[in-house]
């Protein structure tokens, strides 16, 4: 089991997004927990990771010797996101 580590300001910018796509996020996170690799992954080459949900992406790095996952942003998809 892997330990997902969302921070305060994370945490907030999750409380600003709607009810419905909050909630799928938050399903992915709880996901992660069991296989962080798992659902639609891609390295970003810099020791990031990023996940998408939706509209929605998630960037997170890995400490492999702790198996924790640390949540960097959460942001929609725009032509900026990148």
């Amino acid at each position: 089991m892997w330990r997902v580590y969302v921070p305060k300001p994370v945490l907030k910018s999750l409380g600003r997004f709607p009810a419905r796509d909050a909630d799928r996020i938050w399903a992915a996170l709880d996901a992660m927990k069991r296989a962080p690799f798992g659902g639609d992954i891609r390295d970003l080459g810099d020791g990031t990771y990023r996940r998408r949900v939706g509209a929605y992406r998630i960037r997170f790095d890995v400490a492999w010797n702790t198996r924790t996952v640390s949540v960097l942003w959460v942001r929609r998809r725009t032509s900026i996101t990148y």
